[in-house]
C-alpha cells in the first residue's frame, strides 16, 4: 500500500505538472504572437483560434508525453477487435457521450436558472466559431492522436498494474477535466471510460484515435458545416424575435431560404442520436460481460479510493481543475 500510495501521488504530480504546461504554455504563445503579429495586443492574438489552439499541440502535449515517459509502465496484451466490435465499441462511446451531454445541459440550464445568467456550452461555441481547416487539422487530428497517447496510452499504461478499473476510472477524470468546463468534462469523463475499457481490453491505441477521431471529427467537420449553412446565428435571432412578437415570416422565410441544409442538419442529427440510442441499448444488453480485471498489485476495495485520491498530487490536480470548471461556469 505504501508503494501505492507513492506512485498515485507522483501521478498526482505529474499531471498537476501537465496542468500547468497546459495553462501556461498557450498564454505564452499569445504574448509572444500578440508581439510579433498583433502590434502587442494581446486580445486579438487570443481571439486566433489558431495562436490559441497550436502552443498545446506543439509544445504542450509533447512535454506531457515526456514527462509520462519517465514514468514506469505496463502495456496491456494486444488483441484485435473484429469489425463488429469495433463499431459496437464505437456506438456505445456515442450513446454514453450523447447521454452525459444531455444530463449535463438540463443540469446548467437549471444552475443557470438560478444564478439568473446563460451558462454557454462550449461545444456549440466551437461549432459555430470554428472554420473548416481548424476543425480538421486541430479538432479532428491533432486532438484524438494527442489525447489518446497521454490519457490512455501513458496514463493507463502507468496505472495498470493496480487494476483495469482504478486506470479506466482515472484515465476518464483525468481526460475530462482537462476539457475544463461542467458540460464537456462530464460527457469528456464519460467518453474517456469508454476509450479507457476499449485500450486495456485490446492494448491498442489506435482503435481508441479512431473512435475519438470520428466522434470530433462529426462535431468539428459535419455538424459545425451544416450549421453554418443554415446560419444558424441567424436562425436563433430570427427564433427570439418570433417568441417577442409572433411573427414568424422571417423565421419561414430563412427556413426555407436553406431547406435542404437544414433537412441535412436534422437528418444527421436523428441518425447520431439514434446511434446513440443503439449503444445505450447495447450496454444494457450486454453490461454483464463487462468486466474489469484485477491488477498484479490488487488494492483492497475499502483501500481504493484513498489510496488513488487522497494525496498531495492527486488533491491538488482535482482542486485546480474544480476551480477553473467553477470560474468558468460563474464567467469570472
Amino acid at each position: 500500500m505504501a508503494d501505492a500510495k507513492k506512485d498515485f501521488r507522483v501521478i498526482g504530480l505529474v499531471l498537476v505538472a501537465c496542468t500547468l504546461i497546459f495553462q501556461v504554455v498557450p498564454r505564452i504563445g499569445i504574448l509572444i504572437c500578440g508581439a510579433l503579429f498583433y502590434g502587442g495586443d494581446r486580445v486579438a492574438a487570443g481571439e486566433n483560434f489558431w495562436v490559441r489552439a497550436m502552443p498545446n499541440y506543439l509544445v504542450s502535449f509533447p512535454l506531457m508525453l515526456l514527462l509520462f515517459a519517465k514514468l514506469p509502465g505496463k502495456i496491456p496484451e494486444k488483441r484485435r477487435l473484429k469489425l463488429h466490435q469495433f463499431l459496437g465499441g464505437f456506438t456505445c462511446s456515442i450513446g454514453v457521450t450523447l447521454t452525459c451531454n444531455l444530463i449535463m445541459t438540463l443540469l446548467t440550464a437549471w444552475i443557470g436558472s438560478l444564478l439568473k445568467t446563460e451558462i454557454q456550452n462550449r461545444t456549440l461555441e466551437i461549432l459555430k466559431q470554428i472554420d473548416l481547416s481548424s476543425g480538421l487539422i486541430v479538432v479532428s487530428l491533432c486532438a484524438p492522436i494527442w489525447e489518446e497517447l497521454i490519457f490512455r496510452r501513458m496514463l493507463i499504461t502507468r496505472t495498470l498494474k493496480y487494476g483495469e478499473g482504478i486506470s479506466i476510472l482515472l484515465s476518464g477524470l483525468a481526460f475530462g477535466l482537462f476539457h475544463g468546463n461542467l458540460i464537456q468534462s462530464f460527457y469528456a469523463f464519460g467518453l474517456g471510460l469508454c476509450l479507457g475499457y476499449i485500450f486495456v481490453k485490446t492494448g491498442n491505441v489506435l482503435y481508441t484515435i479512431a473512435i475519438h477521431l470520428m466522434i470530433n471529427f462529426n462535431t468539428s467537420i459535419i455538424l459545425a458545416g451544416l450549421y453554418k449553412m443554415v446560419d444558424m446565428p441567424k436562425y436563433m435571432e430570427l427564433s427570439e424575435i418570433y417568441k417577442k412578437t409572433s411573427d414568424s415570416s422571417e423565421l419561414i422565410a430563412h427556413f426555407f431560404e436553406h431547406l435542404g441544409a437544414f433537412i441535412m442538419l436534422y437528418g444527421c442529427l436523428a441518425v447520431m442520436y439514434l446511434t446513440a440510442l443503439a449503444g445505450v441499448i447495447l450496454l444494457i444488453v450486454f453490461h454483464k460481460r463487462l468486466r474489469c480485471a484485477p491488477g498484479e498489485v490488487p488494492i483492497e476495495k475499502g483501500n481504493r479510493f484513498r489510496t488513488v485520491f487522497f494525496n498531495v498530487g492527486m488533491i491538488l490536480f482535482v482542486i485546480f481543475w474544480i476551480f477553473i470548471i467553477i470560474r468558468q461556469l460563474l464567467g469570472i
